[in-house]
């Protein structure tokens, strides 16, 4: 019974001290061998990480110079750019002026003479116009007004009143031109105004003669052209006092402005203003203005000198960037001092070698105590756990690329199974965490990519993502055309409001940001060059590595915007509807008188009329004598005149009534193809020579569907807003024919109407015309050619009698197209054609 103790005590302690004696002898073996590895690591550790700081400073250094050379670039370039925009508006200011000012002297020449035309001589008014224009002077005196009669005879000259009463028509500048006939040629009717550009004497420098502007009118009252005149240079010195001004005041970054000087070394800002420093030295006996000099001549390039600091001490290397502005032999250019950014990297530099070394010494000296603490506990209980934390570090080793739980089975100890458990949780939640993100991203990405809208990520400004509808939208090839762009370069250079794209995209960007979304309209460019307007929502979204972007949608307006327009042009034309039948009816009466009056007078004047006879008799005349006065006199024919105009104003009278009437004839179902073709055929009899057009000699293509369009419509109605587009298209192609005259009338089937297209490749109409093309009275033939009805009555024809919708788009020279929307009825059966089968 005693052996029993005995063995179990040899059972536990042999092993026990067979296992101390391999713990000591491994762990002072694993100690020694990981102090020296740590040493080894920590040495070449520390090495390359002040090699690679060094690196990095270096590379600070260059990128910091770097920046600064883009940024003195970019500022000279702005500043040229602004001047070159300057230059751009010399002629066209001046051209401004020179006519509002003629504008005003016609204007006051005109009052004058309506206020006193019927109280003083003409000699009188003369006089007092004389004294109008000749008192008004501007610009110092430089500007003033000048008037001709139509014969050449200068009537008023402030500026040279010896002048006045000498004929001019001889006079030509250096170039030979004869200035009065210009003149006359400009202002002549039908124009009546216009500009005219000779060389004329500066008044400072009398022989020299410079070229000048002028604008005249013709004064009808009096036979006379009146104008004014500026020289350019005059406009330009303007700009360049302008130009001087912006470059004085503009300031960036740390202080730093832009200055300028010409090319023979004078100053044109700054302190040394109007003094010339061109052979002027640096520090180091560098003549730097004549290099900034010969950059600019060169195009533009970087100077690098050395010059003292406005609050003192010794010099300092600066870099500088001039371009030129070759027509006035300037150059612009600024600079900016390099010492600032070593004194900046050396701080930095000091200051992050310190930090690397302490870093270094608190971590090498930590991880040590670490190791060897690590060492004392893991030979302590490496004998109870060892087996189980290799079975525990297997499993999360084999966790990261398999998902195989580990068993519970296979752990000795129970303190080790809430581990193996927590483990195993962790393991599964990992496992749905990753299912449920790669749904997620699948998902979201599936919303992004398919969405109908213009969907786009924006990261600093720039354009990292966005989705198919993008490019569609765009009519690009792929992403790639148009991501890493910012949004100023997929828009036109300015907004509808005039502010440039670049500019006002980041201040939308900026206010997203601030208020955390913006909503907005924008106008962007397609592929193709076409400008179309977008409704914007930027939306700030904050990524978990605290990274913000702009998610971008786009929402293509155009149609809303037509539709816009379209509803304004409606409500306007029912307001002019309401005003013309008014205008009508108070017409017809007094219209009606006149007409009458003209028959009765005619019949009272006739020798057919046994009456006539009696009563010239009983006053004493010849009748026959009266016949002759009359025809010697025309005045039957002033009777006739009377006649024809007020049946041409009865005739204006009735379309206006039939503009605002409502139409009660009954509608039938007919062939809207069937319409068309006898339309055409009614519009090419139409010809006549006093109509000057000729549809004969129009090619007019047609294009129909297969099968018969149905539309319940007034045939007669229907039929004059055809023939008066195919009227309206052959009489502008007369007046600026093409080279082969084409009219196009197209019929097609859109969702719930039908579609008759009218184009022609005529001259097309400017924008501010088709605003109006709808508006009664309004007409862009020549006087006495049209009543400006026509249009007006097919309008209401399909917008109030049938529902339906008429607008007009054109490009100036490439032709015009009307589109006629009907609505189509569903239930009418598909083969019935006016009632036939």
């Amino acid at each position: 019974m005693t052996s029993q103790p005995q063995a179990k005590d040899a059972m536990t302690h042999v092993p026990k001290s067979r296992k101390k004696r391999l713990i000591a002898v491994f762990w002072s073996s694993m100690t020694i061998l990981y102090l020296g590895l740590f040493c080894l690591l920590a040495y070449v550790w520390m090495a390359g990480e002040l090699k690679g700081r060094k690196a990095e400073f270096d590379q600070v250094r260059q990128s910091y110079i770097a920046s600064q050379k883009d940024t003195v670039q970019a500022q000279v370039r702005q500043a040229v750019h602004y001047i070159e925009h300057k230059k751009s508006l010399a002629e066209k200011r001046v051209r401004q002026e020179v006519k509002s000012r003629t504008l005003e002297a016609h204007a006051t020449a005109l009052y004058i003479w309506e206020k006193n035309k019927d109280i003083h001589s003409r000699s009188k008014i003369v006089s007092l116009i004389h004294d109008a224009l000749y008192a008004a002077s501007w610009d110092n005196g430089k500007g003033y007004y000048f008037a001709e009669d139509m014969q050449g005879t200068e009537r008023i000259n402030r500026n040279n009143p010896e002048l006045e009463g000498k004929n001019l028509m001889h006079l030509r500048d250096s170039n030979g031109k004869y200035i009065m006939k210009d003149f006359f040629k400009v202002a002549k009717p039908p124009a009546g105004e216009g500009f005219s550009t000779y060389y004329w004497n500066m008044p400072d420098a009398p022989g020299i003669q410079v070229p000048k502007i002028s604008y005249v009118k013709y004064f009808a009252p009096l036979d006379w052209v009146i104008g004014n005149g500026k020289y350019v240079v005059d406009e330009e010195a303007s700009i360049k006092a302008e130009v001087l001004a912006y470059l004085e005041n503009y300031v960036f970054g740390n202080g730093n402005y832009i200055f300028a000087g010409t090319f023979g070394g004078d100053h044109l800002t700054g302190p040394s203003k109007g003094e010339n420093h061109r052979h002027r030295q640096d520090a180091n006996g560098f003549g730097y203005i004549e290099a900034l000099i010969a950059s600019a001549k060169a195009g533009g390039g970087y100077v690098r000198y050395a010059l003292p600091r406005k609050e003192g001490g010794p010099p300092a290397e600066k870099i500088a960037y001039a371009m030129p502005v070759r027509d006035w032999n300037w150059y612009i250019g600024t600079d900016v001092y390099v010492d600032t950014v070593e004194f900046r990297i050396s701080e930095k530099e000091a200051e992050l070698k310190a930090a690397t070394i302490r870093f270094l010494a608190i971590s090498g000296a930590g991880l040590l105590g670490c190791l060897m603490l690590s060492a004392g506990l893991a030979w302590l209980l490496s004998r109870k756990i060892g087996r189980n934390l290799e079975m525990i570090g297997m499993f999360f080793k084999r966790s990261a690329t398999a998902h195989t739980p580990l068993a519970e089975e296979d752990i000795s100890f129970a303190e080790f199974i809430p581990l193996a458990r927590t483990a195993n949780q962790m393991l599964a939640e990992r496992n749905a965490y990753e299912d449920a993100l790669i749904k997620s991203e699948k998902k979201y990405r599936r919303l992004f990519e398919y969405s109908k809208d213009a969907n786009l990520i924006i990261e600093n400004e720039i354009f990292v993502d966005c989705n198919q509808a993008t490019v569609d939208m765009l009519g690009y090839r792929n992403k790639t055309q148009l991501l890493q762009t910012h949004p100023s370069e997929l828009s036109p250079p300015r907004q509808p409001d005039g502010k440039d794209s670049f500019s006002k995209a980041g201040e939308m960007m900026a206010l997203a940001v601030e208020k955390g979304s913006h909503r907005f309209e924008w106008h962007h460019v397609r592929a193709n060059g076409e400008v179309f307007p977008v409704e914007v929502l930027l939306t700030v979204v904050s990524l978990d590595n605290d990274k913000q972007v702009i998610y971008t949608t786009w929402r293509d307006i155009t149609d809303r915007k037509r539709a816009e327009a379209l509803m304004i042009q409606t409500e306007k034309m029912i307001t002019v509807g309401g005003m013309a039948a008014g205008m009508a009816h108070e017409i017809n009466n007094p219209l009606a008188g006149m007409m009458q009056s003209a028959q009765v007078i005619k019949h009272r004047l006739s020798g057919t009329v046994p009456a006539n006879f009696k009563a010239a008799k009983a006053a004493g005349i010849s009748f026959d004598a009266l016949d002759i006065y009359l025809e010697e006199r025309g005045i039957l024919g002033f009777l006739d005149t009377i006649h024809d105009t007020g049946e041409r104003a009865a005739r204006i009278v009735r379309n206006m009534l039939n503009f605002v009437h409502e139409r009660s004839t009954e509608k039938e179902y007919y062939d809207i193809c069937r319409i068309v073709d006898q339309t055409v055929e009614l519009a090419v009899n139409d010809y006549s020579l006093e109509k000057k057009y000729d549809i004969r000699k129009i090619r007019i293509t047609r294009k129909y569907p297969d099968l018969p369009v149905n539309v319940l419509c007034d045939e007669s109605n229907i039929q004059q807003v055809f023939f008066n587009l195919i009227k309206n298209a052959a009489q502008a192609m007369a007046e600026t024919p093409p080279d082969c005259p084409e009219i196009t009338i197209e019929v097609g089937k859109e969702p719930g109407a039908v579609c008759i297209r009218f184009e022609d490749n005529g001259p097309g109409m400017e924008p501010d015309m088709v605003n109006r093309i709808f508006e009664p009275f309004y007409s862009t033939k020549a006087v006495n050619e049209g009543t400006g009805l026509g249009l007006s009555v097919s309008y209401f024809i399909v917008v109030q009698d049938h529902g339906g919708s008429m607008e007009a788009r054109s490009t100036k020279g490439k032709g015009s197209v009307f589109i006629i929307r009907l609505p189509a009825d569903r239930g009418q059966p598909p083969t019935a054609v006016n009632g036939e089968l």
